[in-house]
């Protein structure tokens, strides 16, 4: 497995707050369509979306299933995952329009999921493509496959679809 950073370009100790929020704005729907590439070789019905169910607990919505303390909205079509991801990484929304904390493959270890920044990091196969930035001026991308093993992002999510 291989996990990537991708966020907006951004140098926050020496850039103006209103040019952040700008640059941040314009990375949004670009780095998503830059994961949605990535995802497109699972099918997109293979893609699950995780939210966290806090009591109260919501009703589960229909193609929604609960697992413990997790509900998990199937996707149908490139449309659906898209919509999620733009979502997820868009930090100015807040978490009423944050619709999951992670996409996941269920037949592939490829997911991602987002910073509160709209930093994504994205868990690829090994012999997945390398991530490429389309416009490293807006898109900053990092291989950080070490925070596999030095850290718990990953922990957790794949009993809920057990």
């Amino acid at each position: 497995m291989k996990l990537y950073y991708t966020g907006p370009n951004v140098n926050v100790t020496t850039t103006a707050d209103d040019v952040i929020d700008a640059r941040m704005r314009a990375a949004i729907v670009p780095i998503a369509d830059l994961i949605l590439g990535y995802f497109r070789a699972d099918s997109f019905a293979a893609l699950v979306g995780l939210t966290g169910l806090n009591p109260p607990y919501p009703p589960v919505a229909p193609g929604q299933r609960a697992f413990g303390r997790y509900r998990i909205t199937h996707f149908q079509t490139e449309t659906d995952v898209r919509a999620a991801l733009v979502g997820m990484g868009n930090p100015f929304g807040g978490p009423a329009h944050w619709p999951h904390y992670m996409v996941r493959s269920m037949i592939s270890c490829r997911s991602v999921f987002y910073g509160y920044d709209g930093q994504a990091f994205l868990c690829l196969r090994t012999e997945d493509a390398p991530q490429i930035s389309p416009d490293p001026e807006l898109i900053w991308v990092e291989e950080r496959t070490e925070l596999l093993t030095t850290s718990d992002y990953l922990d957790g999510a794949a009993a809920a679809t057990d």
